[in-house]
């Protein structure tokens, strides 16, 4: 109740303060106490946890008495796992991948900790040494000084920023309030009114994804208009900034004269708008993106997945063992629980999923845990690589995969990453070398692929010379017929059909990271299907115009 009333206490506070710099402080402390409610207090409780277990330890010496004192030792370190396994899926939640991954060689270490103390727990109580013991209080120590500063580091690393100039900002104040306590921590508003002070700020946070919003007049875009000048500024420094986007929010007069900046190549513009309920709806799609891409341009990624960018775009040219397969056995990993958040975050943020995939993405973790029951490992990835070509209400797999990698929200990636390197294991594992028609020594492969793209976003991602990626498994055919079957059938409201015509140059250098055909386990092998992996890129080497016999556009594209 404390932590209610202050953070109420802040919120009056900046609705009270009389100038830009009081503003920004007040919300820099505000979002402080979110951070801290987002927590839980788990660090603390960590700390609880091992000051209890430790002074247990330090009672219990060689001349011990009870053995179920040395099982109760055992107990509570696994509740102190429980506790420090839930730290781990925050910073899940906070969208960095390698500290994520600096958390999982924790819990590691943790678990050699607790067999230890299972072993420990066997042996003969004459033989439990105080060093023993006082060598298990150490390790702990440690392990929570070490969650401690990940948390920290974590927080620093992911924090977005929403910075709003305009020299009547402060008129808009209960709007700022409302956007900071929409994201709980996790974007921080400021607004300013002096020049000199924005561009610092958008240069001292050049590491972070940043939201700008700016008034007409700040933008400077016209200078009868504007005095501002900032878009160009922001243009000048793009290359060092993580800008996800810029949104003018302005009267009638500057929207109407600033219709040409949503046409500059830099692309910074997204929107211009007038109304405040619409500007949330902006503000909402540039930091928490709900809307699918089939492709995009590669260096655009940064927009999207900026904590995670490199370990996508090194997923086609890894090497994996069935050792790092079964590190991602669904069996003695909780990924119900993955999918219960990732299916609550879908909900409260209205990511575009068919209501009938929402309603049945909790039964797909059965179907990947009866997978991993099979005796061989060759088995546990023919069974894999069937699932994603399944398809059915009660077990929505293949569409749930793909159409949470397309729309391309970092936070939901990261819940779900158990459940991509499941697949993108299994089809690197995959052996296909029997009915592929890939040969290390031939020189060429054409794959088709039928797809549609939005008409606006078409515009600007399909050029010559382009560099684009697919995020998802994307499925490939040597048959052009049923490529072209799949994009007439799958055509929406304001896209475009496309045929994608891949070149695939083979060769020993590439065959490793070769599309794998899974006609052999397929539901449906007529379709000659080939998988690529997701967030692998092309080169836009041809684009062919839609005639009257061809009523789509060909991309022809290649292996960058």
């Amino acid at each position: 109740m404390q932590q209610i009333g202050n953070q109420q206490k802040l919120y009056q506070l900046a609705l009270n303060s009389n100038s830009a710099k009081s503003f920004n402080q007040i919300m820099k402390e505000y979002q402080e106490l979110q951070k801290q409610d987002l927590i839980k207090n788990k660090p603390e409780k960590i700390s609880n946890k091992i000051q209890a277990l430790t002074n247990k330890i330090c009672q219990q010496s060689s001349n011990s008495k009870q053995t179920m004192q040395i099982v109760q030792l055992v107990g509570d370190l696994g509740n102190l796992l429980e506790d420090v396994d839930s730290l781990k899926e925050h910073i899940q939640y906070q969208d960095s991948i390698t500290l994520y991954q600096k958390y999982r060689d924790l819990i590691k270490t943790l678990n050699d900790d607790e067999k230890m103390c299972e072993n420990i727990s066997q042996e003969s109580l004459q033989v439990i040494s105080d060093e023993k013991l006082l060598e298990i209080k150490k390790r702990l120590d440690l392990l929570f000084e070490k969650a401690k500063q990940l948390q920290i580091a974590t927080m620093k690393k992911t924090q977005k920023y929403l910075l709003w100039m305009d020299k009547n900002a402060s008129n808009n104040m209960d709007l700022l309030t409302k956007i900071q306590y929409q994201y709980q921590g996790f974007a921080l508003v400021q607004y300013y009114d002096n020049n000199e002070d924005f561009r610092s700020d958008v240069l001292k946070y050049k590491e972070n994804p940043c939201v700008i919003l700016m008034s007409a007049v700040a933008a400077g875009s016209n200078t009868q208009y504007g005095d501002g000048d900032h878009f160009n500024f922001l243009k000048q420094n793009q290359k060092q900034l993580r800008i996800q986007g810029c949104i003018l929010f302005c009267g009638e007069q500057g929207a109407k004269n600033n219709q040409h900046l949503l046409q500059d190549p830099s692309k910074l513009l997204k929107k211009i708008t007038t109304d405040s309920s619409k500007l949330q709806e902006y503000v909402e799609e540039m930091i928490i993106p709900s809307d699918y891409k089939r492709a995009i341009q590669l260096e655009h990624i940064d927009f999207f997945i900026p904590n995670i960018k490199q370990e996508t775009l090194q997923i086609q040219y890894k090497n994996y063992t069935f050792q790092d397969l079964q590190n991602f056995n669904p069996n003695t990993k909780n990924i119900r629980n993955a999918f219960q958040k990732a299916k609550e975050l879908i909900v409260q943020k209205k990511i575009g999923l068919k209501q009938d995939v929402i309603d049945n993405i909790q039964n797909i973790p059965e179907l990947l845990e009866n997978a991993f029951q099979n005796k061989y490992d060759e088995e546990i990835v023919s069974r894999i690589v069937q699932i994603f070509s399944e398809q059915s209400i009660k077990f929505p797999t293949y569409q749930f995969l793909n159409s949470t990698l397309n729309i391309l929200n970092e936070e939901l990636i990261i819940y779900l990453l158990q459940f991509y390197y499941i697949f993108i294991i299994s089809f690197h594992l995959y052996d296909d070398s029997k009915e592929t028609l890939i040969k290390p020594d031939e020189s060429l492969l054409t794959l088709y692929r039928g797809s549609s793209i939005d008409k606006e976003h078409f515009k600007d991602i399909i050029k010559k010379n382009n560099i684009i990626l697919f995020p998802s498994f994307s499925s490939f055919s040597t048959l052009k017929h049923k490529a072209e079957q799949y994009l007439l059938a799958n055509l929406y409201d304001d896209t475009l059909p496309v045929l994608f015509e891949y070149k695939y140059q083979t060769g020993n250098q590439y065959y490793k990271s070769r599309p794998k055909n899974i006609r052999r386990v397929s539901k449906f092998p007529s379709e000659n299907e080939y998988i690529v992996y997701p967030f692998t890129y092309f080169i836009i080497s041809e684009i062919k115009e839609p005639t009257y016999q061809i009523p789509y556009h060909t991309i022809v594209v290649s292996q960058k």
